[in-house]
């Protein structure tokens, strides 16, 4: 959950995402069986989809497929979102660009 939590302070909607938000879980026990919290986007380009984390790590399933058994695994958000979102990857090397113009 802190994941899920650091991911929404870094990436503010509306500069990355329309939307971007957190939906907790209930409680733990609801997590162990399979209700688990997640993010909900909506991307600059209007897809939506879910956001989870796992032990393999970050995947997104369409909200209309949410059923969906495939899933491809990513080793962190900005990867799986530059998969996702191509106006995210814009946005992410153009921030990421001005960091780097400020330091020098």
């Amino acid at each position: 959950m802190e994941d899920l939590q650091q991911i929404l302070n870094e990436y503010p909607s509306p500069v990355f995402f329309k939307e971007l938000s957190l939906i907790r879980s209930n409680n733990d026990i609801e997590s162990i069986v399979g209700n688990k919290s997640y993010l909900k986007c909506l991307t600059l380009e209007s897809k939506k989809f879910n956001i989870y984390i796992s032990e393999d790590g970050w995947y997104s399933i369409p909200i209309d497929l949410e059923t969906s058994k495939e899933r491809r695994y990513y080793p962190t958000f900005e990867s799986l979102m530059k998969q996702e979102s191509s106006k995210f990857n814009d946005v992410w090397n153009k921030k990421f660009l001005e960091m780097l113009n400020d330091i020098t």
